[in-house]
């Protein structure tokens, strides 16, 4: 989870992904395709669960932080802080 203003986001599109990473050939950038394609289904079935799990995630990670489970989490605070920094240059 990384905190991002919606207005930070790019639609990435598929027929872009070669200006951003490479391919050995065109099964290769087909196969990605279907991967992403995959896991964009998994997200869309499974929306409320990951973000019910992410909360939960969050608020532990805030209230028990250094227990060994947080210490394998992003220090969520302060990447909400530094993305309110970036917001203001």
């Amino acid at each position: 989870m990384i905190p991002i203003k919606d207005n930070c986001v790019t639609l990435l599109k598929y027929d872009d992904l070669r200006k951003y990473r490479l391919f050995d050939n065109n099964v290769a950038f087909e196969k990605f395709i279907l991967l992403l394609k995959n896991e964009l289904h998994l997200i869309d079935i499974n929306e409320e669960l990951i973000k019910k799990n992410a909360k939960k995630l969050y608020d532990f990670r805030i209230a028990n932080p250094n227990t060994s489970m947080a210490k394998r989490c992003s220090d969520f605070q302060l990447l909400e802080q530094k993305c309110k920094e970036y917001l203001l240059l």
